[in-house]
């Protein structure tokens, strides 16, 4: 937060007490052009001038005072080669300031994760990184983390992760990270029209942004968030493996057929295992993997079609009613923000257009979640 010169305060008291600027000026032994510059708002006044201030027009320090609170933060997880700034920043700023008037119901978030220091988007910074964090989480060494271990840990850091249905093809892509300074709340919604090996990768992503709050909203943060979510989900040492094994194929074909079996055994998107292989390349400075990223992706959709989406997987392949979504949510992502959402609609003028804003839904959804949380159903 900073404090700025209420302007119309101190053009109040001047009109009432009948005082030129000039006479202010005076009074404050400062120059005409000085006030001048206060009341268009070009300069500040220092504080021991404020001081002089106040009680030359008859007001407190505090009154003549204007304090501006810090503006959210927003990052969108980016959609193929798209930018962040294509995305539709104004609509991201209003959810999160709808969010801001439901923390107050939350629990205080009284503490954040230690932030990578001096944060790049680089190989070498991600990877020191994602090693420090996957020491954090409970992963046996040599294994895949899971998705309920990247949950924990947004738990443990008391950030809010709210899952959400925005279709395949949504402008908000895949998840969207809203931190609000006011009370260090962080808010994640995460797509649940998600392939399933992808799903820990836009995890990860978020979880990177937590950790790098200085970059959250630029384009460094967003290629550090991808760096970071790689390194995290598929390790130097791992990639090493499959990078030799890939590279000693006889074909493309038999070098794609391998990544989708690291792919798989290790839970994460095909284009996960080709990238962190090509990163590992370039720093080793060795020939990368000679595979057309096209081949690359058209293998990805193929492993992608033979896994159940994530929504299918925690629903049961059924379309979930309205009642089974909240529950779901509650018991696999945690129930705050829904409890604080029911509390809000309930005892505050919030209603169905208030739950679209802070969800970024529908208004069919925001109706039924509205009808769902009045009610008292159970979640």
């Amino acid at each position: 937060m900073s404090d700025h010169l209420n302007v119309d305060a101190l053009r109040r008291a001047l009109q009432l007490k009948g005082m030129q600027q000039n006479e202010l000026a005076a009074k404050l032994e400062v120059t005409d052009a000085a006030v001048s510059q206060w009341l268009s708002g070009t300069t500040e006044p220092k504080p021991a001038t404020l001081l002089k201030m106040a009680r030359a027009v008859g007001l407190t320090v505090a009154e003549l005072l204007v304090t501006e609170e810090p503006a959210p933060l927003v990052a969108y997880r980016r959609k193929g080669q798209q930018k962040t700034t294509e995305f539709n920043e104004d609509e991201a700023l209003d959810q999160a300031y709808a969010l801001d008037a439901l923390v107050d119901l939350l629990p205080p978030r009284t503490f954040r994760p230690p932030s990578v220091a001096n944060a790049s988007p680089t190989y070498r910074c991600a990877e020191l990184a994602a090693a420090e964090q996957r020491s954090r989480l409970d992963t046996e060494p040599g294994q895949p983390v899971s998705w309920r271990s990247l949950m924990k840990w947004f738990t443990d850091w008391q950030s809010v992760v709210v899952p959400v249905f925005w279709g395949e093809r949504e402008n908000h892509g895949n998840a969207l990270h809203i931190h609000l300074p006011r009370t260090n709340h962080t808010f994640v919604f995460i797509n649940l029209d998600s392939e399933r090996l992808d799903f820990k990768f836009w995890l990860a992503h978020e979880m990177a942004h937590v950790l790098t709050p200085d970059l959250v909203g630029s384009e460094d943060g967003e290629d550090f968030a991808d760096l970071f979510a790689g390194a995290l989900l598929f390790p130097r040492d791992v990639a090493a493996e499959a990078y030799r094994e890939a590279v000693g194929a006889n074909s493309a074909a038999i070098a794609l057929n391998t990544m989708a079996d690291w792919a798989r055994k290790w839970e994460v998107s095909l284009f996960t295992v080709y990238s962190q292989c090509n990163r590992l390349a370039e720093d080793r400075k060795v020939p990368p993997l000679k595979i057309d990223s096209t081949a690359v992706h058209a293998a990805r959709r193929r492993l992608d079609k033979t896994l159940p989406k994530v929504r299918d997987e925690l629903f049961e392949g059924q379309t979930p009613n309205v009642h089974q979504y909240i529950d779901v949510a509650a018991r696999q992502f945690g129930g705050e923000f829904f409890n604080a959402l029911a509390q809000y609609v309930r005892t505050r003028e919030g209603g169905p257009t208030y739950i679209r804003r802070c969800m970024h839904a529908t208004l069919r959804d925001s109706l039924a979640l509205y009808s769902a949380l009045t009610k008292g159903a159970e979640h």
